[in-house]
């Protein structure tokens, strides 16, 4: 007994340091490594932040649902399409740039092309529904390159995509797909356009919730029911990093904060 306590305490300590050193590692490339932080507040609205430069970008804020009320002080807002459940953007404090995919009346597109805090912002006309617009409008499809992770964000895209917009958008490494249907492609559709951009991980969005119980969407598990590579994070937040990008398209869930 006695040796086994002498053991310990001379192996304890030194697997303490190598834990303890491992979470700093951890914590120092949070703040000052390359890397992309997702958090999600739920529907469409995700901030997006370099871990090497602090830049963020906030998408999509929404009023008029049940969710906590999505804030953010960030760098640049992007609005996809001009629906009050999409385009709050009071919700935006500070400063920031403002980035419309559409025209404030939602009539047409804009053409985006920025670069700011050294984050690319493409913007890609797509339509909210399969009939090019005629039941709900125009969609902007955004491209985000940070940090060496190729980030598109599909708005509340109506349609699968077609082989033109999908070449402008790759090559893509993280796809925020809407998955829900009805207002959006359905579970099906997002799969397809998955299948299309050949993303590393795709993150679904706009599927109902406790907080959208009212809304005719459909829930997540419509979207990655009988798939195999899904992570379900018990959390909102969600890191990755051009290195550890997977090899195969994994889904990646995200509860809303």
């Amino acid at each position: 007994m006695k040796r086994s306590a002498a053991f310990l305490k001379i192996i304890l300590p030194p697997l303490l340091a190598f834990a303890i050193a491992a979470a700093h590692a951890h914590g120092a490339a949070a703040k000052g490594g390359k890397g992309v932080r997702f958090t999600y507040f739920g529907h469409a609205c995700f901030l997006i932040e370099s871990l090497s430069s602090g830049a963020t970008i906030f998408i999509d804020p929404f009023s008029g649902l049940d969710y906590p009320p999505p804030k953010a002080e960030p760098d640049v807002l992007l609005i996809t399409h001009e629906h009050f459940d999409h385009n709050n953007a009071a919700a935006a404090k500070g400063d920031p740039v403002v980035l419309r995919g559409l025209t404030e009346d939602g009539g047409d597109w804009n053409d985006v092309s920025r670069k700011i805090r050294g984050v690319k912002i493409i913007s890609v006309p797509t339509y909210h529904d399969e009939e090019q617009g005629k039941k709900r409008g125009k969609n902007t499809v955004f491209r985000i390159e940070m940090d060496g992770v190729v980030i598109v964000h599909a708005g509340d895209v109506g349609h699968v995509l077609s082989e033109k917009q999908a070449q402008r958008l790759k090559p893509v490494d993280v796809l925020l797909a809407p998955v829900g249907g009805y207002y959006t492609v359905e579970p099906a559709g997002a799969h397809e356009i998955a299948a299309r951009l050949g993303p590393k991980i795709v993150i679904p969005m706009h599927y109902q919730t406790k907080y959208t119980r009212d809304l005719p969407i459909k829930p997540l598990k419509n979207f990655i029911a009988g798939r195999k590579n899904v992570e379900e994070i018990a959390g909102s937040v969600f890191t990755v990093t051009a290195s550890g990008l997977p090899e195969e398209m994994k889904i990646v869930t995200l509860e809303p904060r």
